[in-house]
């Protein structure tokens, strides 16, 4: 292990740790959480921000992408502040939990993708379970339905969730690690867009219903955060299946 990865030995505490899922793992994933932005806008790490009744939003997360895969990396910037709330999810859940920094810099999220891709090919995973800390609202059946697609579908470099205005969202999908090659391509020429980095031929929508979308809520800004909450506290969107 090296200096810039911290790695949380854990102990076996049982099966029903996640959110209303079991935990039968997706043969050969490995579960990836995108929290290396600079949340500029936000004006502080959203990945810490506290959701009301829920914990932080690294460890609605975690436990939510814990009930499909047997690992999990963060990609962030630097340890600090997430390693703290990893360790302890870590030790709580049992599910190894490992802090990556990117090894590309100020390229965005392909950055943080494309280091977390290269980990996974290292450990012999086909790919990448990947959940953006921009989504705090997301619920479970929509992992599910993304995992049991790419099951179907395992030619596909991505798997996306698919908003009901047709908005492909990159960062809450599966990414093969076959994709590492296209991602090597943009950004040898500078194009650091997600979705024009692998043609179109090699991308698998799952579609979401327009009830489904709050789900797939992003927040960038203390104005979204605010509503992000306040939905929170009216008792939507529900935890469970949509």
């Amino acid at each position: 292990m090296n200096e810039d990865t911290a790695l949380f030995a854990l102990e076996d505490l049982g099966e029903d740790f996640v959110q209303g899922t079991d935990r039968a793992h997706a043969s050969g994933l490995m579960g990836v959480l995108l929290a290396g932005g600079r949340s500029s806008r936000m004006g502080q790490d959203k990945a810490t921000l506290q959701l009301p009744g829920r914990g932080t939003v690294l460890e609605q997360l975690l436990g939510l992408v814990a009930g499909f895969v047997p690992q999990i990396l963060i990609s962030v910037r630097s340890k600090e502040p997430c390693a703290a709330l990893a360790d302890r999810f870590a030790r709580e859940h049992g599910i190894p939990v490992r802090l990556i920094p990117d090894r590309t810099r100020e390229i965005g999220p392909m950055g943080g993708l494309y280091t977390s891709l290269l980990a996974a090919r290292e450990e012999h995973c086909a790919g990448c379970l990947v959940v953006s800390c921009d989504v705090p609202l997301l619920v479970p059946d929509l992992l599910k339905r993304l995992v049991e697609h790419w099951e179907k579908y395992p030619e596909a470099l991505v798997t996306a969730l698919q908003d009901s205005r047709g908005w492909i969202h990159p960062l809450v999908s599966l990414w093969s690690v076959q994709a590492i090659a296209f991602l090597e391509r943009a950004m040898m020429s500078g194009n650091y867009s997600l979705r024009k980095s692998i043609p179109a031929e090699h991308w698998q929508a799952v579609a979401c219903t327009p009830e489904e979308d709050v789900f797939l809520a992003n927040v960038n800004t203390p104005q979204e955060w605010q509503h992000i909450c306040a939905l929170l506290e009216q008792g939507v969107p529900g935890k469970g299946r949509c």
